[in-house]
């Protein structure tokens, strides 16, 4: 990754990165990686897409099964004893537990499939700083390296 690529990252104050995250429930975490596609393609960075989006839809589906736990408190429409209607039981689902543990295994590695791609270019980039801060972190070494190679076109995202 030359410097030129570098700059194609869009610069974003590492604040905003992390009341961004803390505001959306870390959602936008996902949103970071997959709006920056371009540039990360551009520096021949593969993360897995489809595990990131899917960890998007994990995480719609678990925003819609604490709704569907509110309906059931008001009382219990399923039987049972059919086979079938287990799985619509919110006691008997994992799904919270397993998005939330694939949504941190998938950011986990996309952070440090960055930091790798980085590391071959000479940047130092911290791994402890890496797995707790992920994307916050990663924007400030990108922000922080776009600003001393003079690359910095007041490009801005959120």
């Amino acid at each position: 990754m030359n410097e030129e690529r570098l700059g194609d990252f869009p610069r974003l104050k590492v604040i905003s990165a992390i009341l961004l995250t803390i505001s959306t429930f870390g959602m936008y975490i996902p949103y970071w990686f997959l709006s920056r596609r371009q540039a990360l393609e551009k520096c021949r960075i593969k993360l897995p897409y489809v595990a990131i989006k899917v960890t998007v839809l994990l995480f719609a589906f678990t925003i819609l099964e604490s709704f569907w736990v509110s309906f059931l408190s008001l009382g219990d429409p399923l039987p049972y004893h059919h086979i079938l209607l287990l799985p619509l039981h919110p006691e008997r689902s994992f799904l919270p537990q397993f998005s939330f543990l694939l949504f941190c295994s998938v950011n986990i590695f996309s952070s440090f499939r960055i930091r790798k791609a980085f590391q071959r270019n000479r940047l130092k980039i911290n791994g402890l700083w890496t797995f707790l801060f992920n994307i916050s972190y990663l924007q400030h070494i990108m922000n922080k390296h776009i600003s001393a190679a003079g690359l910095d076109e007041t490009r801005k995202a959120v």
